[in-house]
């Protein structure tokens, strides 16, 4: 447990404390970390005497000139959970370090507690994200899940969130927002709900879920929770998140397909430049439809007679137009406010589409027809519209 690291830190922050130099050494006598780092790697031969009085010692110059590796000074044991680690040693003349070899003891002993506490939350923390992994790919988790304290026999659907974060992968900031977050999950969680980071700014929770509720009761059950944690987190780190949520599905691949539908809604939500927020995998059926068309048909489709001329980029104007005129549910006067233009400049566009492809924007099947293939164009990178989400 107390290692070169280890050790290191704990030196710097007792000199800190005491002003003087300071050492520990292993319980084989070498020394590994010292305010001096030139004595790092040398044996220090008072330590085995002060292990084996199990208590403060203090060396005089005329003592410690007798002692190999030994200068004036005290050295005290440090003790963890009754075991000796090591023994943390302060240069300098008894009389003027005395007060403070108490003090240096137990400030270290507590660094060594709190560090051994924070070993044990990144251990369960790994193992938890070991066992996450499993369950979401395979559904076999039935050891770890008795080992972290989990019932893998309840209902569980699978909701993942990606968090907007500026801060850098892999960093101190990172691991504390990670940190956190989890608090904030916790807190808004069920015992039973399972919760783990999967990369650096992706986490899983799965939630219970009960299959006897009315469907579309138990998802807006879950997305008011989801709200909850997602409102928290966005006031705590000033991220943004987006939630994907999966459905739930009975048997042993129950979870792995759950999950997949969750991973597979923050997909589409960069594929088709969606806003942040809570979306239910069933929220996104046409998006879903959309996703399994070819980019070949979809070339064909805009390379046809009537459609070529469309997908030429003077046309970017009339393309966008229509585009907030279907958001708009195809009201002329609604398009007109958002767009801020007059209404004969709209009916003079509108009626343009209809020139250029044979289909008319006031007809509902002939529009949701043309605003089907912009959404497939665009998603396959055959159309690009500046500053337009779909």
């Amino acid at each position: 447990m107390l290692n070169q690291k280890l050790a290191q830190e704990l030196v710097e922050k007792a000199s800190a404390i005491s002003g003087y130099n300071t050492h520990i050494t292993n319980t084989e006598g070498i020394i590994i970390g010292a305010s001096d780092r030139t004595r790092i790697g040398q044996f220090h031969e008072a330590t085995s005497n002060i292990i084996k009085q199990r208590r403060y010692c203090e060396y005089t110059a005329e003592e410690a000139a007798k002692i190999r590796g030994t200068r004036a000074g005290s050295g005290s044991p440090i003790f963890f959970r009754e075991n000796i680690l090591g023994v943390v040693s302060i240069s300098g003349e008894p009389n003027e370090i005395r007060k403070y070899g108490e003090l240096v003891r137990n400030q270290v002993e507590m660094m060594c507690e709190q560090a051994f506490q924070y070993e044990f939350m990144q251990l369960e923390h790994r193992a938890k994200e070991a066992f996450v992994q499993e369950i979401i790919r395979t559904s076999d988790g039935t050891f770890g899940g008795q080992f972290l304290g989990y019932d893998l026999t309840i209902p569980r659907i699978a909701v993942l969130f990606e968090v907007a974060s500026r801060i850098e992968p892999f960093s101190i900031d990172q691991q504390r927002l990670r940190e956190d977050i989890m608090k904030v999950v916790k807190s808004f969680s069920d015992k039973q709900d399972i919760a783990s980071f999967i990369t650096s700014n992706r986490f899983v929770l799965l939630m219970k879920f009960d299959p006897t509720y009315d469907k579309v009761q138990s998802n807006q059950i879950i997305k008011t929770q989801v709200n909850h944690i997602r409102e928290a987190i966005k006031s705590k780190s000033n991220s943004d998140l987006s939630i994907g949520i999966g459905e739930y599905y009975s048997g042993t691949h129950g979870l792995p397909n759950s999950y997949k539908d969750a991973f597979l809604v923050l997909e589409m939500l960069k594929k088709f430049h969606l806003n942040p927020g809570i979306y239910h995998i069933n929220n996104l059926i046409l998006e879903q439809i959309l996703n399994n068309v070819s980019s070949d048909t979809v070339k064909r489709l805009i390379s046809s007679p009537r459609m070529v001329n469309l997908f030429n980029n003077k046309h970017q104007e009339i393309i966008k137009t229509f585009r907030v005129f279907c958001s708009n549910n195809l009201h002329t006067s609604k398009t007109s406010r958002a767009m801020f233009l007059h209404r004969n400049t709209l009916l003079y566009r509108l009626n343009k589409i209809k020139q250029l492809t044979d289909l008319d924007p006031n007809n509902f099947s002939e529009a949701m027809q043309l605003n089907l293939l912009l959404n497939l164009a665009q998603i396959h990178g055959l159309l690009n519209l500046e500053n337009e989400k779909i």
